[in-house]
């Protein structure tokens, strides 16, 4: 009851911001989407899961509408080819959803939830290139309500806040989601304190860093130590040594967090490991056995229909054999895509990672950092439902608009103090640099008060 009488303030709420979206500042809009969709999974499963799916599809459909408003900023041609990939692989998998007979609003469901996520980064983009040092704090500080307010409720003892038993969840439907999240959020804090030398930013790592230990997911942590190791050894802003000493310390931390942390009980849910069992008998006794023969029976489902798969969704809704969605990324694209959808996802990624290796050869940190991001993606994302946690995937829409745009409209650090060179640009246009400063000012980064601001001028960097 309580969640049919939050509806209708609810879809008043959204009628007004959709209507308000011309004369709202696009930067509050991407933070209250971001911000919002972390908080809105608070009481799934609960008599509020009605109301907080409608609001997480409002926020959607928000970010979609917000991402078509003109801003004053176009998207670069270099990324049109990736997005229109992309797109085309929503439309495809909503149409042969549609064509298998589904009922339409599933389809449509699909196809909102994951254009919401291109959405985001279409205005992060968007955003960061007029207001590059604002864009920079709200990548740090969105994490933030949701990480304090799942951390501190769960040692407070809220019930709502350890929903999957022992594990926390915090704001969010599951452990596994809470997991990705704060374990990117961990992730985006330590890159920017090192590249920003801006080591105060390091406490907001280290609350995310406490929430992700008592989530105890094994592929968040797995996914973000891999992730930190291709940062460490891809950015330019450390030295051998101290790209070293940042291994060991991380290793040292990490074997900690699993030996005293509860998560050695996680790890011995494995010990009796036995696939052949589990495959004969359809019995599985942990979540690596039951991993397995999921994906098992997801591949003979996928045989039946190779080329385009069973569409958008329909792993975690009609195909489902051990009644869960897939747990696997490749396994999920591949079941509701096909050949067709999993190759056009192959092009796009490839061409995004030789781009960002391109890029990565100027200096750039934040090409570091986006192979960071894609690590976590393909590792993480090989053994959960990481395209399915929503808030995870806004705050990597998030961080790789930002980080492009930072890419695009700020000047290699390298290259700062020699305005007579010329800046070779990502997107393949030469210009002197101080040509491109006068043409457009770049913006400072600036991002704790009582610290100097690091502002990129014609004449240098200060």
């Amino acid at each position: 009851m309580l969640a049919d009488s939050l509806l209708i303030p609810l879809a008043i709420v959204g009628t007004v911001l959709i209507l308000s979206l011309p004369v709202l500042p696009a930067g509050k809009v991407l933070l209250f989407i971001v911000v919002g969709r972390s908080l809105t999974e608070f009481g799934a499963g609960s008599e509020l899961s009605t109301a907080s799916a409608a609001l997480s599809a409002a926020l959607g459909l928000l970010a979609i509408i917000a991402a078509f408003m003109p801003r004053g900023t176009r998207i670069p041609h270099r990324l049109h080819l990736p997005i229109a990939l992309i797109l085309l692989v929503l439309i495809l998998g909503s149409v042969i959803r549609l064509v298998g007979g589904e009922p339409p609003l599933g389809a449509f469901r699909e196809a909102i939830t994951l254009g919401s996520i291109l959405a985001v980064f279409v205005l992060a983009y968007s955003f960061a290139a007029q207001h590059l040092d604002k864009a920079l704090k709200y990548l740090l500080w969105c994490s933030f309500p949701a990480a304090v307010i799942s951390t501190v409720g769960f040692f407070g003892g809220v019930p709502a806040m350890a929903a999957s038993g022992d594990r926390m969840n915090g704001t969010f439907n599951h452990a596994n989601t809470a997991g990705a999240f704060l374990a990117i959020s961990a992730l985006l804090a330590l890159c920017l304190a090192l590249n920003l030398r801006r080591p105060r930013l390091l406490w907001i790592g280290a609350v995310s860093v406490a929430g992700l230990i008592v989530t105890q997911s094994i592929g968040a942590w797995i996914g973000v130590i891999a992730a930190l190791a291709v940062f460490v050894i891809a950015t330019s802003a450390l030295s051998g040594l101290q790209k070293g000493l940042l291994m060991i310390a991380s290793s040292v931390g990490a074997l900690a967090a699993v030996t005293f942390l509860g998560l050695p009980d996680r790890f011995n849910d494995f010990i009796n490991f036995n696939f052949q069992a589990a495959l004969d008998q359809g019995v599985t006794t942990n979540s690596l056995d039951w991993r397995l023969l999921n994906w098992h029976l997801l591949i003979e489902a996928w045989q039946e229909k190779p080329w385009f798969g069973y569409g958008l969704g329909a792993s975690s809704t009609t195909l489902m054999p051990l009644e869960a969605p897939a747990h696997s990324l490749p396994i999920q694209l591949l079941v509701e895509t096909g050949i067709v959808g999993c190759s056009l996802v192959a092009v796009t990624f490839a061409i995004v990672i030789f781009w960002v290796l391109g890029v990565l050869k100027e200096g750039r940190w934040e090409a570091a950092l986006l192979l960071a991001l894609a690590t976590f993606v393909l590792v993480n994302g090989s053994e959960s439902n990481l395209l399915g946690y929503t808030p995870a995937m806004y705050l990597i829409a998030l961080a790789c608009g930002v980080l492009c745009a930072s890419i695009r409209y700020s000047r290699p650090r390298h290259l700062a103090t020699t305005p007579e060179k010329v800046w070779r640009r990502p997107w393949g246009v030469d210009k002197p640099l101080a040509a491109h400063s006068s043409q457009r000012s770049v913006p400072s980064i600036h991002l704790i008060t009582d610290l100097p601001p690091l502002r990129v001028t014609q004449q240098g960097q200060d």
